[in-house]
């Protein structure tokens, strides 16, 4: 009976985590902002939790040790959705910020998208940039993964120097790339005049010449869907950067495959595209989806690069920088809000995608 008594206790764990925190955010209201709300609040908190403590007693510690990270998490994330949520209906800009807020109901989600231009092709920029990231890094990273899975030379120095990209600062990756795509005087164009082909202006809006010359199909993909040199160049820095991440966990995942399905294939006479197709896939399914749907996160999250490879350039602006413009710099925090939520959904969207696509299961597994 008393192994069956912890279980019962979690509702009850969770009733004492909101009332510490909502105990904790009174103090906290009441008080003017300062070091003594901070003091006092801290120490109405751990009395409360020590008195929570001692009448539970031992049995039940390894749950009362889960409050304090149950509180902050709450803090940090529940508290701050809430009240993002809050803000979205309502219309506050730094003019009324500490005075009245009207309420707008759905009218700033309606203003998101019949008045704010830039709301659409940045979405499209950022939805393209989450499709294309996850393709080539995956891409390159597997067969990264694949080539030194096998018996190669100076495999240790080699992995070190792929994940190196990986280890960096995203501003920092936007700079140096910055500096290596210059048109005058970059790395890449220096390169290519050295093998005699012309530089390519990666740092500007100029459509790609081949995608261009497309018959029909061209201008709509330059006009619609970024098809130009400064999204590609995004694009190459981004999967500079985190392809290491998916050679790491990939390379991980193989090392972990059992090798009796591989001796039975190679007994049997399978080639190494069968090996690769009907086994190693779908062996390595569990990982391929927490691997895409972690790196499908960040890339919604991309910020840094961008900024340091173009600022606030409009032709290259993604979801988070534009949540930054509305919400920070033009001040209007209900519209940033909106923002916000839209970017979570499209989150959520995503979450609930790979779940479907890749199973519940394999996905709690990995």
């Amino acid at each position: 009976m008393d192994s069956q008594r912890p279980p019962r206790l979690i509702p009850s764990l969770g009733i004492w985590t909101f009332a510490l925190a909502g105990i904790w955010g009174a103090i906290w209201a009441l008080l003017p902002p300062g070091p003594p709300a901070v003091l006092v609040s801290a120490a109405a908190f751990v009395v409360l939790y020590l008195i929570l403590m001692w009448r539970l007693g031992d049995a039940y510690l390894r749950f009362t040790l889960l409050i304090p990270t149950m509180v902050l998490l709450l803090a940090v994330t529940v508290i701050p959705i809430a009240f993002l949520a809050y803000l979205a209906f309502f219309r506050v800009t730094i003019l009324n910020f500490r005075g009245h807020w009207p309420f707008a109901g759905f009218d700033n989600f309606l203003s998101v998208f019949r008045d704010d231009s830039l709301f659409f092709p940045t979405l499209i920029r950022t939805l393209e940039l989450l499709v294309l990231g996850l393709f080539f890094q995956f891409g390159l990273g597997l067969g990264m993964a694949l080539w030194l899975n096998r018996r190669v030379r100076f495999e240790s120095l080699l992995a070190t120097l792929i994940l190196l990209p990986m280890m960096t600062n995203s501003i920092v990756v936007g700079m140096l790339w910055k500096h290596m795509l210059n048109f005058y005087n970059g790395l890449l164009n220096l390169l290519l005049t050295l093998v005699g082909l012309p530089g390519f202006p990666w740092l500007t809006h100029a459509p790609i010449e081949f995608i261009q010359a497309l018959p029909a199909l061209g201008p709509w993909l330059v006009e619609h869907l970024n098809a130009n040199y400064a999204f590609l160049s995004i694009l190459i820095t981004n999967t500079w950067q985190w392809m290491p991440f998916m050679f790491l966990l990939l390379r991980a995942g193989l090392r972990s495959l059992p090798v009796e399905p591989y001796e039975a294939a190679r007994i049997d006479g399978a080639t190494a595209w069968q090996t690769f197709w009907f086994l190693t896939l779908p062996l390595l399914k569990g990982v391929i989806g927490v691997v895409l749907l972690v790196r499908a996160i960040d890339i919604l999250k991309t910020f840094g690069m961008i900024w340091a490879l173009f600022g606030n350039a409009t032709i290259t602006r993604v979801m988070p920088i534009h949540i930054y413009t509305v919400g920070i710099q033009s001040q209007d925090y209900s519209q940033g809000a909106v923002l916000s939520l839209i970017l979570a959904a499209v989150s959520v969207i995503v979450y609930w995608t790979f779940q479907q696509g890749f199973g519940r299961q394999a996905l709690a597994r990995e």
